[in-house]
């Protein structure tokens, strides 16, 4: 049975009639063939397309010393939430032109927990 859905394509096999077929591991081959033995063996198989990488999609360039200096100020889910946002919408020359009532919205918080994220 195939079913697809998206990118993705799940196979589910009811039986694995030569396990050399497939590209695993020595060690998996192995555990699979003594299953086997003890009785039936179902694999399900998933394939999925690998996502190519662009550079029209969105990037930031940061320094990681900056990135560690964020990640070491313990904030809250809702302040990263707003940071990455902020990263997100900047343009070139980090210019941005935007509210907190727009980024309220769009990340589905509070307006008060947007604010509050500002002070």
């Amino acid at each position: 049975m195939i079913i697809k859905g998206g990118t993705d394509m799940l196979a589910r096999n009811t039986t694995v009639d030569n396990i050399l077929d497939f590209d695993l591991p020595l060690d998996t081959v192995e555990e699979i063939n003594k299953l086997q033995e003890k009785g039936n063996v179902k694999i399900t198989t998933i394939v999925k397309n690998d996502k190519k990488l662009t550079l029209k999609d969105q990037f930031v360039i940061a320094f990681t010393s900056n990135l560690r200096a964020l990640a070491d100020l313990n904030i809250s889910q809702n302040e990263l939430k707003v940071i990455t946002y902020i990263l997100e919408v900047m343009e070139f020359g980090n210019l941005i032109s935007i509210n907190q009532s727009s980024i309220a919205k769009e990340l589905g918080l509070h307006k008060s927990n947007v604010s509050y994220v500002f002070k």
